[in-house]
């Protein structure tokens, strides 16, 4: 869509590339392809999304795809451990959560960015099963653990081709709204990576953790972080 009056384009606009693919002189799909297969053979940040009581459990083991058995096994020790779940019929509660597409995959991120503000909950309540399961009792998962960006420089080998492909496009798109506009900020975008299996500690380069989160299951009010993993002395 076209900036009316203007003769630009919006931010996200696959039209970028066209003033680009006109500078070039051949497709944009080639320039794509050839991005694309420098990537391969880099390392390219992403970031993944937790809430754990234990950062070096992550730095030790690394990220583990969604096991949906050990998940619900980690469900019946909370609740068999919480008074305030006594009541609560997990097994009914497990019934009605079905969604599986996530089960034996890893998600990670391209954008930190979005995920601080739009996908804010597997930060605050530490993964989208669990907290979906015990959506009634939030609050149980609010006070454990410190949520945490976990930094991977993930090998490009290791990312599907689509994907691959689909990243090239938004770098190109991004570069020459840039060059064009000059913009004062990166255009954020909504994409990352699905991993079919854990990933190594080597490839995890830091943490960190965020002041403040917006909560997409709570209108995106505001969620100020406390931190309980890294403490730092505040500058004088």
């Amino acid at each position: 869509m076209k900036r009316a009056g203007e003769g630009g384009y919006v931010q996200d606009d696959p039209g970028w590339l066209h003033p680009l693919e006109n500078h070039l002189g051949y497709p944009i799909k080639d320039a794509i392809n050839n991005l694309a297969n420098a990537l391969e053979r880099e390392n390219i940040r992403v970031y993944h999304g937790c809430r754990p009581i234990d950062i070096s459990s992550y730095l030790s083991k690394g990220l583990k795809v969604h096991r949906r058995n050990e998940l619900i096994s980690e469900l019946r020790k909370m609740v068999m451990s919480d008074t305030r779940l006594s009541r609560f019929d997990l097994d009914g509660r497990i019934g009605e959560v079905k969604k599986s597409y996530d089960n034996g995959k890893l998600f990670l991120v391209f954008d930190d960015r979005y995920m601080i503000e739009y996908a804010g909950h597997y930060l605050i309540y530490g993964g989208e099963y669990i907290a979906n399961v015990l959506r009634d009792h939030l609050e149980v998962l609010l006070e454990k653990g410190t949520p945490t960006i976990i930094t991977v420089d993930l090998p490009g080998r290791m990312i599907s081709r689509p994907i691959l492909e689909g990243f090239a496009k938004d770098l190109l798109t991004e570069w020459t709204r840039q060059v064009i506009n000059e913009p004062k900020s990166v255009h954020m975008r909504d994409c990352g990576v699905e991993l079919e299996s854990d990933l190594d500690p080597k490839y995890i380069v830091g943490h960190e953790h965020p002041l403040v989160i917006k909560d997409p299951w709570n209108s995106r009010q505001e969620y100020i972080v406390e931190n309980n993993c890294c403490r730092t002395t505040p500058q004088a």
